[in-house]
């Protein structure tokens, strides 16, 4: 787990993706997670890490193409994805303030 952390932390993750739970299609609402983790040692290769997760936070499963990635994988890849979700959420990165309108197009005042 600490290594998929040291993994998130030096900025590996890459193209995090999110599927939202479709009712009508999915009966048990899981949210499915997919991105691109740099391999540690030959940092031109990455791997594809994919994470199935219930509405109540509970990993259900995760995959990656690495050799220790096997159904279910505890890579340290699946583990650094984690902790991108868990980042995203705990700095509430999903809220976008837009208490400020944008004034890109207005003229500026010259005193």
């Amino acid at each position: 787990m600490s290594k998929g952390e040291a993994l998130f932390n030096d900025m590996f993750v890459t193209s995090i993706h999110l599927m939202e739970p479709d009712p009508a299609d999915d009966l048990d609402f899981k949210f499915f997670f997919k991105c691109k983790v740099k391999a540690e040692m030959k940092k031109r290769d990455s791997y594809i890490v994919k994470c199935w997760i219930s509405t109540d936070n509970k990993v259900l499963s995760s995959e990656c193409e690495c050799a220790g990635g096997a159904k279910p994988a505890c890579c340290k890849h699946a583990f650094a994805l984690m902790y991108g979700i868990l980042d995203y959420s705990k700095n509430k990165m999903y809220a976008a303030p837009t208490e400020k309108l944008q004034a890109w197009h207005h003229p500026r005042t010259f005193g």
